[in-house]
Formats: structure tokens, sequence, C-alpha cells
């Protein structure tokens, strides 16, 4: 299964226990940590990691505007935010704006630290099947 089909939730398996699973393609925690009705301010004193923390609760929420308004805090906060890329890209492709998740998933690939190896090979397979899929 394409690992593009594992992002989205199409064609999914009940349960799915290999490495590529979507636990993996993206840093989210099991639970959101935010709720929907859950106000952002403008002039909040958070720190880069509160803001993608913030950011992966409302993506897992579906609330994917408010999750690239919160990722893009974070980097703004600390341009070398692996995470944060690659969960403001994973954010860009469910509102389908496969530019900008793409340029995100590069810049990801771009900074990641050795650790995040795994993550780099399925962030690079995702640029490769958007590609494919936007003719691009």
């Amino acid at each position: 299964m394409r690992i593009f089909d594992r992002l989205f939730g199409r064609n999914r398996p009940e349960r799915d226990n290999d490495q590529e699973s979507m636990a993996n393609i993206v840093f989210y925690p099991q639970e959101p940590t935010i709720h929907e009705n859950d106000v952002m301010e403008e002039g909040e004193n958070l720190t880069a990691d509160e803001w993608t923390e913030r950011g992966v609760g409302y993506c897992n929420l579906g609330l994917y505007n408010k999750s690239v308004q919160c990722h893009t805090k974070a980097i703004e906060l600390n341009p070398r935010d692996a995470e944060a890329y690659n969960n403001r890209g994973t954010a860009y492709a469910k509102l389908g704006d496969i530019r900008k998740a793409i340029e995100d998933f590069k810049r990801f690939i771009g900074i990641a630290p050795p650790q995040y190896a795994e993550y780099v090979k399925i962030a690079k397979e995702l640029i490769r099947e958007l590609k494919q899929g936007t003719g691009r």
C-alpha cells in the first residue's frame, strides 16, 4: 500500500502494525492535546515545542488550517524545527495544497537530524507520490 494512502486513510487496514504505519509517518501523539473549542490567541507566549504540540492537536481533530498556523508559529520561533516542517507538510497535504506540502517535506529532509532517518525515507516517498498524483 502506498504511503500516501496510509497518510490519508484510504484502504487503511483496521490494525496496522508495520513500520510505515500512520503513527510513524507523522510525529503525532495518540490522543489530541487540544480541543476543537480551544481558542488560539495571537499574543500567546508559547515555545516552539508548545506551538508544535498545539498544531498536532488541531491536525488530529481535522482542523488543518489551525494546524498550519500553529506549525508556522513554531517555525518562526525555531526555523530548524524539523518536526514542525514535517507536521505542517502533512496538514498542507490534507488541505490539498500539494505544492506547499512538498516544500515543507523537502525542508524537513534538509534539516532532519540523523535519528529521523526513517522519517526522511518516508518523506521522500511521500514527495514522489504527491508529485505523481499531481502530474508534476
